[in-house]
């Protein structure tokens, strides 16, 4: 193999770095690209100097390979992505059937116990609905399952793209938002309803001797 047709620098270190970086962070991603670029123009105009060929095909063909394995590879690797994390934390109930408002309380701000940072909106209407859960310390996963088969209210995080990658995925830093669609009547008031939930729990603590 003539020794001009693949650089372990460039064509095996190279892509191995960047790829690494690629994956971690959107920010990296852009820089990379740049860098790449102005590393490969650079390279085949040397190249040309010397009268070879631009891009060598087999460096060309492995550091394509290595850079592709390591982003499929990041993009596959569920265990790392932030969503399914927070899918898999659990957040306690006090039974395993509760309505649709105590849910959205258990898991708003006001709830110090609360799995993650949620939204909930729906009718006041359907406050009294009951969802049935697998238990009392169902995951996100399983709550979001169940109220969207009992009240038919889906569920999703909300990602801002600036913090997205491909190794852990959109970053979830708005939150869960539970949105039920094509609300009639009056939306419920989660925030007056935890005010009056603590205020129960609250009352409920000092009554116990």
């Amino acid at each position: 193999m003539p020794r001009h047709s693949l650089s372990i620098g460039f064509d095996i270190l190279l892509p191995i770095v960047f790829g690494t970086l690629f994956i971690l962070h959107v920010m990296f991603m852009m820089a990379v690209s740049s860098v790449w670029f102005a590393l490969l123009y650079m390279r085949s105009n040397s190249r040309r100097d010397k009268n070879l060929s631009p891009m060598p095909l087999l460096g060309t063909l492995v550091a394509i390979g290595l850079f592709t394995t390591i982003v499929l590879a990041a993009h596959w690797y569920q265990p790392a992505k932030r969503e399914r994390q927070l899918m898999e934390r659990r957040v306690s109930l006090p039974a395993d059937d509760v309505t649709l408002a105590d849910l959205s309380f258990y898991f708003s701000r006001w709830n110090d116990e609360h799995p993650v940072l949620s939204s909930f909106t729906f009718s006041d209407a359907d406050k009294d609905k009951v969802i049935h859960l697998p238990s009392k310390n169902p995951t996100v996963r399983q709550t979001l399952d169940a109220i969207q088969r009992d009240a038919g209210i889906e569920g999703q995080f909300r990602h801002c793209g600036n913090g997205f990658s491909i190794l852990y995925g959109p970053d979830c830093c708005f939150g869960l938002n539970v949105h039920a669609r094509g609300i009639q009547g009056e939306p419920f008031d989660v925030s007056e309803y935890a005010y009056q939930k603590l205020a129960e729990l609250n009352a409920r603590q000092h009554s116990v001797p």
